[in-house]
């Protein structure tokens, strides 16, 4: 009974997409390394031990959605490594997201186009090379793939919270919540009969946002502050420092793989089949597209979210070649062998140990030093990863990300601070920002003037050091 079980899955339609899961799986077990996590995956991890004991460890960042630091707070909270079993739970966010774009290219077109998109986007060599350093790019792409193919099979209850969940680990993918509310609008013929049904897309996100909104106004007195932080940081011209020009993602997604210039044809071609779920996938794409393309600072990792839609693109242009192929010769299979190959035109290894590489090491110094002193009053760090193995609370984040204004503050409350950590890569200013420039000088020589210097070393480009205060205050 067993072994006929066995053959009839062998032989089902479900196995080529369960073979590239358990492939995929394996793929990222062997070629996943150890390394430290970058800043803005510590502080979520930090915040979460933060929100666990009530504040007594870790850090608390107001401008974070709170779902991704309760989930890597929970594994803390278990006694786990929280760094290994993390990186194990966004391998399965991976899996689940390749599993439910292949879900999408299957109902939308056929089982050809789901697979060719799963498998691309599979070994994406940046999706596979983020996926994991526990950011929310693939944990909120895994709730939006999800909650978009749910409201396509019209479980709208399910899909409202799941796209809830996934702008409550990124706020940014609420974009998709407001595309679905905009194809909804367009479509109002359809939805208007079955109202009382469709209206719990609503109540579902609101079910889930809600406490999100009443915590921030206990805290705040704005339930809107996270959000209006969260844009300022990304909006403002102080991270022109990147030197991201307006086509640098256009030349990354290029380098990404090249069969992304069919996602145009295959936009095209969606438009065209004028078919209502179709066309909620390409209204998502559209707009999330254009939100990330029209922020001043760009960084690749942005676009994580959106190339799950690229290669949905891009595999309906395929699906359509390879049956315009099939039907004409023999070379429709060859097509699916291009396919293959455009992975590792780069190659695939090589592309992610450049992305793995490109993250730095944190000094142990920071870890050693902790581990050997005391520290009663508050502690001010530029960069939180040292707060992921070491369980104790950070009080100031030093970061210049609003400008002079913002270094002006810390130089002028220093003296709260008893230990502070700096690498000044970590606070640049904007190129011409000479306001910033002579702040962050200011701030470098009052923090040598008024703290000794317990280690550091310098360059031309940067320096680092622990700094302490002479005299110690308490918290």
């Amino acid at each position: 009974m067993t072994t006929r079980k066995i053959s009839t899955f062998l032989k089902s339609e479900k196995m080529p997409i369960f073979a590239l899961l358990a492939i995929s799986f394996f793929a990222r077990l062997i070629l996943y390394k150890d390394y430290d996590l970058l800043w803005d995956s510590a502080v979520y991890t930090s915040m979460g031990k933060y929100i666990y004991t009530m504040g007594k460890i870790g850090l608390w960042e107001p401008i974070r959605p709170l779902l991704w630091p309760l989930i890597m707070g929970g594994i803390w909270r278990l006694g786990l490594d929280v760094i290994r079993w993390g990186r194990v739970l966004e391998i399965f966010f991976s899996l689940g997201a390749i599993y439910f774009v292949y879900q999408i290219g299957r109902h939308l077109a056929d089982r050809k186009t789901g697979l060719i998109a799963a498998l691309l986007l599979s070994f994406s060599p940046n999706f596979f090379a983020w996926g994991n350093i526990h950011l929310t790019s693939i944990p909120s792409s895994f709730f939006v793939m999800c909650g978009l193919y749910l409201f396509m099979r019209s479980s709208y209850l399910s899909s409202g919270i799941l796209m809830a969940l996934a702008a409550m680990t990124r706020f940014p993918q609420g974009i998709i919540f407001i595309s679905a509310l905009f194809f909804m609008a367009l479509h109002w013929r359809i939805y208007r009969p079955q109202l009382k049904e469709a209206s719990k897309f609503l109540w579902g996100f609101a079910l889930v946002v809600a406490p999100f909104l009443v915590v921030n106004q206990l805290l705040y007195g704005d339930i809107l502050l996270p959000f209006k932080m969260g844009s300022a940081a990304v909006e403002k011209d102080s991270y022109a420092w990147l030197g991201h020009t307006n086509i640098y993602y256009l030349k990354k997604l290029l380098g990404e793989n090249l069969l992304l210039t069919l996602a145009l044809p295959g936009f095209i071609y969606g438009f065209r089949k004028k078919e209502p779920m179709m066309r909620l996938l390409l209204i998502s794409t559209l707009f999330i597209t254009l939100y990330y393309a029209s922020l001043v600072h760009k960084e690749f990792r942005y676009l994580l979210v959106i190339l799950p839609f690229l290669y949905l693109m891009s595999a309906l242009a395929i699906g359509q070649l390879h049956s315009f192929c099939s039907n004409r010769s023999k070379m429709g299979p060859l097509l699916i062998l291009a396919v293959v190959a455009s992975i590792w035109i780069h190659p695939f290894p090589r592309q992610v140990e450049v992305q793995f590489s490109l993250r730095r090491t944190l000094p142990h110094e920071n870890y050693l030093y902790l581990e050997k002193n005391k520290i009663e009053g508050e502690i001010w760090t530029s960069n939180p990863r040292f707060t992921v193995n070491s369980d104790v609370r950070v009080d100031e984040l030093i970061y210049f990300g609003f400008g002079a204004e913002r270094a002006k503050w810390l130089r002028e409350h220093l003296d709260r601070a008893e230990l502070v950590f700096v690498d000044t890569r970590d606070f640049p200013c904007a190129p011409g920002d000479e306001a910033c420039d002579i702040e962050k000088s200011k701030f470098m020589d009052a923090l040598k003037e008024r703290f000794d210097c317990a280690a550091g070393a310098s360059t031309t480009q940067f320096e680092t050091g622990i700094y302490r205060k002479t005299e110690p205050s308490k918290r």
